[in-house]
């Protein structure tokens, strides 16, 4: 039986520099560490090409990235999207197909952030600071039409920003900074019916910071929070938790082994995947209990993850791939704002897009349709390439 360790350091950004200091990164047994430093011959081939493909950009940053069937969604702080040489001008969120990189005339036209976006067959929910979409006042929460981008009845007055965006078969999850919906108290997440859109009674997991990630089980039958919290419902649960999907009750069966603060988390098949956002950075897969089977570490902060198959796809702030020893990063391999790592054989791949800009990457997602890897962030170059914002990968 292995003997757990929990990694209780500090939230820290570093973008030049490595701040390992003292850290143990556990793995489970049986688990194989993911190669460490500069010896490439570690390195094995990504399913995805490093040179992104012409697709569409945007003129500021992009936040959140959603995939349903080949239309993408994106949201941000951008005014316009631009392809093939042409502009056309999105306040805050865009839609296009990522087979042809063909802008879609969707256009909710908002006014604020779009910080997260759900789509269904029926809606798309667009969450953030939000202050008006369509020309329509909303308060950090609205849904548009999935093709024409035109706004809904659904108008829950959400005190507090979303910053995140889930659904399930019959509701949809909402996370971040928020206190109240439609005068309920509420502590930092909330939960609505799809079928109606009101406010649901029984679901309220109370955390004690924010909430920046959310995942429903394949199963449907839990939620994953991942933040910046240390209790939920009055219980330890420190940055890391999973509850009832009907209750919101703390399930105690998901105890994970990393315990850093988290920034975005993925519930894909028997695995979880989380960024993390310190010490320096990790990204970490664990089984449905919390038991760790892979981690990677960086010299800042992992802010995005994406799954194709074996091989996990993250980005944030960071330059340096540290390995796993936990202890420095003396010894690294160059990755710039993304890297992916495989998960079958525990090793860093050659994946490496060489993003620029301070904070770099915010968003990823994966389309296993097309084969294609979305990326979007703060970025401008992809290598020597201007790429303003967005990036798109295939195989």
């Amino acid at each position: 039986m292995s003997t757990r360790t929990r990694l209780r350091s500090p939230w820290r950004r570093s973008v030049t520099t490595c701040v390992w200091v003292g850290v143990t990164t556990v793995l489970a047994v049986g688990a194989v560490p993911l190669s460490a430093a500069h010896a490439d011959s570690h390195v094995v081939p990504s399913q995805l090409d490093s040179t992104r493909v012409d697709c569409v950009e945007a003129d500021g940053r992009v936040e959140d990235i959603k995939i349903l069937g080949s239309t993408v969604y994106v949201g941000g702080q951008f005014s316009s999207v631009s392809a093939g040489g042409t502009t056309y001008s999105r306040s805050r969120a865009a839609a296009f197909d990522l087979a042809t990189c063909t802008v879609l005339p969707w256009n909710p036209s908002v006014v604020g952030t779009v910080l997260a976006i759900a789509p269904t067959s029926s809606a798309v929910y667009l969450g953030g600071d939000i202050s008006s979409v369509g020309g329509q006042s909303r308060s950090n929460l609205a849904a548009v039409d999935p093709v024409t981008g035109a706004v809904s009845a659904f108008s829950p007055t959400v005190k507090g920003s979303v910053a995140e965006l889930v659904t399930s078969a019959s509701r949809l999850y909402a996370a971040g900074g928020i206190r109240k919906v439609d005068g309920q108290q509420r502590s930092k997440a909330a939960a609505f019916s799809l079928g109606t859109g009101t406010l649901d009674a029984g679901w309220h997991p109370a955390a004690d910071s924010q909430v920046k990630g959310l995942a429903v089980s394949p199963d449907a039958t839990r939620v994953y929070l991942a933040g910046s919290f240390d209790t939920i419902n009055g219980t330890a649960a420190r940055h890391l938790a999973a509850v009832g999907a009907a209750d919101g009750e703390l399930d105690p069966g998901f105890d994970p082994e990393l315990r850093v603060k988290a920034t975005e988390i993925l519930a894909v098949g028997s695995q979880v995947v989380v960024a993390f956002a310190g010490p320096g950075g990790q990204v970490g897969v664990m089984d449905t209990t919390g038991v760790l089977q892979a981690s990677a570490q960086v010299n800042g902060n992992a802010q995005a993850v994406a799954v194709a198959g074996a091989e996990v796809f993250a980005g944030g702030h960071f330059g340096k791939y540290c390995g796993t020893s936990g202890s420095s990063c003396t010894d690294f391999t160059k990755r710039r704002k993304a890297l992916s790592v495989d998960t079958g054989t525990s090793a860093l791949t050659d994946f490496h897009p060489r993003l620029n800009s301070a904070l770099g990457v915010w968003a990823m997602a994966y389309d296993p349709g097309t084969r294609r890897l979305v990326v979007g962030g703060d970025f401008t170059k992809s290598g020597s390439r201007p790429t303003a914002h967005l990036a798109v990968f295939g195989s």
